[in-house]
């Protein structure tokens, strides 16, 4: 199992050939996420291509001459992008043939993925196998989760094992006298080492499934505390006596219970001082490399601090797996003991999330919803299918038309503060084509979906459309979209109509502003909010003198 799912996460738009770099990515032994050339329909997919993205690796590009890159795609570039600048490694490539990418400085792509997709090192162009290769050493193995495999169990047994028929036949010299004038008089050279063979023996039944764990795991404690007494004593080890600690503690950090595995790094810890500190080290740093528990790797972190003739490893590839398996958050303080591209996969802010994009481009995203729901209301009503029922807009979701409306109100109020008027102009021109587009679905299918925000006309589309008269290129056919919803919504709801004479005076009175002083804004007409947009003033159309809509 690998730190990534997938090594390569393919971002192409639909009709593109972007299934034949695929077909030589797998050919190449890659692992490659690709949407099958399946049109964004559905939000519910969205989420899905969220969680793809986060489990692979690098993000490819693939560009073509005529297809210039979606909302979606720009989403997944700079997605990868960023996860380059949070942790340091390299995520975003791009292929494509020569002309495709000379026409990526015409696009009006963000500058910092305009500037990285023109940096010759991330273009593959005819390197797919070498690139192939390259990746998959990038996407890492998982260390097992389970640092207790049969093979290394059979080999603690008979390190073990060996050490213990070494440790009784070395000839016998200790008297049993004190050790040291620091310790009670009870401790002495003989007690010491039959109180570690006594261990060592109870340790290998153990292994063996001859003893019980209560039993062995009260034992080792008292030796451990005997090692730790010894070593603030300065009594030093013979290498017997370091050869049957390191067997017995290697048998203990490689035990599945964590609490077996503490006592055996405790030990470790113990030894850490005069004859066979370097092997401790050593010892205390392999088994916290494989260890898979934060909680008990943080107590021992100080305790291996590179001093024997291993440094600290920076990583720790048993914690890595145990993150990378882990459903929950990961610790702040272990994330510095792990692999940015492990950290790049546990890290919640890497999902992409459209308000990362630029205003362009998350306009153009709710447009493309927008048109979505209007075709799918439309298919539905050319077989026939009742809409304007409640049980319809609930299972269409009809009422996703007041909330796309209400983010193109806030959008465009944001864009309106920084976009140039052609730029405002463009948009306003897309805007245009999708709502004739919803309005005539709407006169042929009993009012649907419009009717299922008819209530919120007035806070989102009627600024939109004012908006339209005001700056917009139609100013004319932004007034009659406005005059043929308010017909639909005369047909088909129980509006009062003097909401209508009101709606029909603040077009006329867009149109007159227009045709008096060119395009603009007319704040006393037209009022831009931070919260929520545009929101027309009808209040002044009200109690205007000349007014006889009192």
């Amino acid at each position: 199992m690998k730190h990534f799912p997938y090594d390569v996460f393919l971002s192409h738009r639909i009709g593109d050939n972007a299934h034949e770099l695929r077909d030589q990515l797998v050919a190449c032994g890659c692992t490659v996420w690709f949407d099958q050339n399946r049109p964004l329909l559905d939000r519910q997919l969205f989420p899905l291509i969220q969680k793809a993205h986060a489990e692979s690796r690098v993000t490819i590009a693939y560009i073509s001459p005529g297809l210039a890159p979606s909302p979606w795609t720009v989403l997944e570039m700079l997605t990868a992008l960023r996860s380059e600048q949070l942790f340091g490694i390299k995520c975003l490539f791009v292929y494509g043939p020569s002309d495709a990418l000379e026409l990526l400085r015409t696009w009006s792509l963000p500058e910092e993925l305009g500037s990285a997709l023109a940096d010759p090192e991330r273009r593959l162009e005819a390197e797919v196998t070498l690139f192939a290769s390259r990746v998959g050493g990038l996407n890492r193995e998982l260390l097992p989760h389970s640092s207790v495999a049969p093979l290394s169990r059979a080999r603690c047994i008979a390190r073990l094992r060996r050490s213990i028929d070494g440790y009784r036949r070395r000839p016998v010299e200790t008297a049993d006298l004190s050790l040291s004038p620091d310790l009670p008089a009870e401790i002495t050279g003989r007690f010491a080492e039959s109180h570690r063979l006594r261990v060592a023996s109870a340790a290998l039944a153990w292994m063996e499934g001859n003893e019980e764990e209560h039993d062995f795991q009260y034992q080792s404690f008292g030796l451990r505390e005997l090692e730790r007494h010894l070593s603030e004593a300065s009594v030093d080890r013979t290498p017997e006596d370091v050869a049957l600690l390191s067997a017995l503690c290697g048998c203990l950090v490689g035990a599945g219970r964590v609490d077996a595995r503490a006592e055996g790094m405790y030990m470790l810890k113990a030894m850490l001082s005069g004859a066979g500190r370097r092997r401790a080290n050593r010892l205390l740093n392999w088994s916290l490399k494989r260890e898979p528990d934060w909680s008990l790797i943080q107590l021992f972190i100080p305790e291996a601090d590179g001093s024997g003739s291993q440094a600290w490893p920076g990583q720790l590839p048993g914690l890595e797996a145990a993150l990378l398996l882990s459903d929950g958050a990961p610790p702040r303080e272990a994330l510095a003991h792990i692999g940015p591209d492990v950290r790049m996969r546990v890290d919640t802010r890497r999902q992409m999330e459209p308000e990362d994009l630029p205003l362009k481009y998350r306009l153009e995203l709710e447009l493309h919803w927008l048109r979505v729901l209007t075709s799918q209301v439309r298919e539905a009503g050319e077989k026939q299918i009742k809409l304007n029922t409640f049980d319809a807009r609930i299972g269409m979701q009809m009422i996703d038309v007041e909330l796309l409306h209400r983010k193109l109100n806030a959008l465009l109020a944001q864009e309106f503060e920084t976009a140039t008027s052609a730029e405002l102009e463009d948009v306003l021109d897309s805007i245009v084509h999708a709502e004739r587009d919803l309005i005539e679905t709407s006169e042929r299918h009993d009012g649907a979906p419009l009717t299922s925000f008819a209530e919120y006309f007035i806070d989102h589309l009627l600024p939109i459309l004012g908006l339209g008269i005001l700056i917009g290129r139609q100013p004319q056919e932004f007034k009659r979209l406005g005059e043929r919803c308010c017909s639909i919504f005369s047909t088909y709801t129980r509006l009062d109509s003097q909401e209508f004479k009101t709606y029909h005076a603040f077009w006329s009175a867009c149109l007159e502003w227009r045709e008096a002083h060119g395009p603009g804004l007319a704040k006393h007409l037209l009022r831009r909010t931070r919260t929520h947009g545009f929101q027309a003033e009808l209040l002044s159309l009200l109690l205007a003198p000349d007014s006889d809509l009192l």
